[in-house]
């Protein structure tokens, strides 16, 4: 039910063969002190998806459960939950994810005083007493190139991209691309609202516990590198003006070239293969890439030297990956350049 004070909140969560982590996922939007609230689940075809549904079922008098049958992956499955949802905002969560008691509330409140921002997103912390101890943590994500992120702190907690773990977005016109079967799929939504002159937050009082990760590790080392090879790639090559990339594509072609030895001496085949066969699926994939391409540059309003201002407010920060020193070296020297990078776009 829609309320001027207290609207209608969707929270909606993405399943798939796990229970534990499920369980205190549902127990903690139970305990939420922000009550306006409808329960929606998609269930990507578990093993045991009819356990799944009486574990929600006991926890609340009324939900929303979606049985696919088969895994469509993380798009597409969203997707069907919005198509149902009725609240003006969506909150969307993984399975293992542990909410605090406020999150919901302080997330609605923010969306509610902040009529720009399409996207918030919470703090994450990997226990609930590294609350108190969270204090330093990057804000922005300028660009990303196959696990390096150059980031900065901005005053006013305008991000990049949200973290898909556990996000809340107003729901006008959001939807996921559903070529993303898993991973880069956040990138491409946070993308597309700031290009639109649009707020992405983070929300310096709300916080969430994300501390197996789960649904991650039981994928395969292959198919982790497969789809995030490919994705990136798509990203990259989607999102920016064409002038943005002929600056950056030097140093990703670099990294490319860097990752394959790395990985290759390594003896991280399993990595290696997953990332040739991702680069190959994204070539494959280029007439599709290029009309994705069409479509998202002509929803542009603002240009890359914009959207990359925003983060300009303090010195960049570069994470980067242990035992790649030669490849650390290369990239810090290519951070010293991203302001030139932002005259130049």
């Amino acid at each position: 039910m829609q309320n001027k004070q207290n609207p209608l909140v969707s929270v909606l969560i993405l399943s798939y063969n796990e229970k534990e982590s499920f369980e205190k996922c549902l127990q903690s939007i139970k305990l939420q002190n922000y009550k306006n609230i409808e329960l929606i689940i998609v269930d990507n075809a578990s093993n045991f998806q009819e356990k799944l549904y009486l574990i929600a079922q006991k926890k609340f008098d009324k939900i929303i459960f979606i049985k696919n049958k088969y895994n469509e992956g993380f798009g597409k499955a969203l997707n069907k939950g919005i198509s149902k949802s009725k609240g003006k905002y969506i909150l969307f969560l993984n399975n293992d994810v542990e909410l605090f008691e406020d999150t919901v509330q302080n997330l609605v409140k923010h969306l509610e005083n902040n009529p720009s921002t399409t996207i918030a997103y919470p703090i994450e912390l990997t226990t609930k007493e590294s609350r108190k101890k969270n204090k330093n943590f990057y804000e922005g994500i300028v660009f990303e190139l196959n696990g390096f992120r150059f980031y900065s702190r901005t005053k006013d907690s305008n991000y990049f991209e949200p973290n898909c773990a556990c996000f809340i977005s107003r729901k006008n016109n959001l939807l996921f691309d559903e070529d993303y079967y898993l991973f880069g799929e956040e990138n491409q939504i946070g993308f597309k609202q700031l290009i639109r002159g649009r707020s992405n937050h983070l929300v310096k009082n709300a916080f969430f516990i994300h501390a197996s990760k789960k649904s991650v590790e039981k994928l395969s080392q292959f198919n982790i590198s497969r789809n995030v090879e490919k994705n990136s790639l798509i990203n990259f090559f989607v999102n920016w003006e064409i002038k943005t990339l002929l600056i950056l594509t030097p140093i990703l072609i670099f990294d490319l070239v860097y990752s394959y030895l790395y990985l290759l001496l390594t003896l991280k085949l399993s990595y290696l293969l997953g990332k040739f066969i991702g680069t190959i699926d994204f070539i494959l994939f280029l007439p599709k890439i290029i009309e994705k391409r069409t479509k998202i540059q002509s929803i542009r309003l603002i240009s890359d030297k914009k959207i990359l201002e925003i983060f300009t407010n303090s010195e960049y920060i570069l994470s980067n990956k242990k035992n790649n020193s030669v490849r650390d070296k290369i990239f810090l020297i290519y951070k010293k350049i991203i302001r030139r990078i932002i005259n130049l776009v």
